[in-house]
């Protein structure tokens, strides 16, 4: 595989552990079964702005100035048959704005790596 560094290999589960990046995703790859992989899909990184941003997180102290990727996360609601491919129901229901360290390739409010963010619109 050329360039792995420019793709991220993740689970379909979405699983917080289920995310392989530069030459593991070869190695992952590699050590599969090819029926395994159905498993998987592999997506090209994104390469968001950098913005300076302030972390603040409860019993620690504040971060400022971070280097930071922001991330806006839609979430929906489907219902439908996958044998009929029919939709029975479908919504926006919400959305979750995080900011990442730039300089860390998975995120995670839980790993001390991002925080709930909020939009400043201009």
């Amino acid at each position: 595989m050329e360039n792995p560094q420019d793709y991220v290999l993740k689970a379909n589960d979405c699983g917080p552990t289920g995310m392989s990046f530069n030459e593991d995703i070869v190695k992952k790859l590699q050590s599969m079964a090819p029926a395994e992989r159905d498993f998987y899909y592999l997506t090209e990184k994104l390469r968001p702005t950098t913005v300076k941003n302030h972390f603040v997180r409860p019993n620690a102290e504040p971060m400022l100035n971070v280097n930071a990727n922001p991330e806006l996360g839609i979430f929906g609601c489907l219902v439908g048959n996958m044998n009929t491919g029919q939709v029975s129901f479908f919504s926006r229901i919400g959305h979750m704005m995080k900011s990442k360290m730039d300089n860390v390739d998975e995120g995670g409010v839980w790993r001390g790596n991002s925080v709930y963010d909020s939009p400043y619109l201009v």
